[in-house]
């Protein structure tokens, strides 16, 4: 039907509109790309879920998306930068460690990633479940195991 394109940018703009974060725009974001294809249109989007992203998890989501949407490695790795400025826990820093590592490819940053989650962790379990993600994304062994012989270390 003539005219379903601009009524559905339309209701995209409502919908950007009443976002409250950056998880919603960047749902937006990915409706706007299966349904209408404007990938420019989605592009903007996800910079306004940017900006009305509060935590390091919605930048997160919002990199992953744009990976898997938009293919653009530079800016993803732009916005995973921006939320470990916002990552206050290890289960944060974790997330973005595992993203760099499945999106970015990149074990070098990703290794940098955990250490940092590894200095948040406060208690044995926490550290244990940084070591199980080293382990799936890393195949770190080696240093898993010394950080598990740490916390074994401590129970004695």
């Amino acid at each position: 039907m003539a005219g379903d394109g601009e009524f559905s940018k339309k209701l995209y703009q409502c919908a950007i509109e009443i976002a409250e974060d950056g998880f919603e725009c960047s749902m937006i974001a990915e409706s706007v790309l299966e349904n209408i294809e404007d990938m420019h249109a989605a592009r903007e989007i996800y910079k306004i879920g940017i900006v009305k992203s509060s935590s390091a998890d919605e930048y997160s989501e919002i990199a992953g998306s744009v990976f898997d949407n938009l293919g653009d490695e530079d800016w993803v790795r732009e916005i995973y930068a921006m939320g470990l400025e916002r990552a206050e826990t290890y289960y944060e820093h974790v997330d973005i460690a595992e993203g760099v590592r499945e999106k970015l490819a990149d074990a070098a940053w990703a290794r940098e990633i955990y250490q940092l989650a590894l200095e948040k962790a406060e208690k044995d379990p926490d550290r244990l479940e940084v070591v199980s993600s080293i382990i799936r994304y890393l195949k770190d062994m080696d240093w898993a195991r010394v950080i598990v012989n740490q916390v074994l270390s401590r129970l004695q």
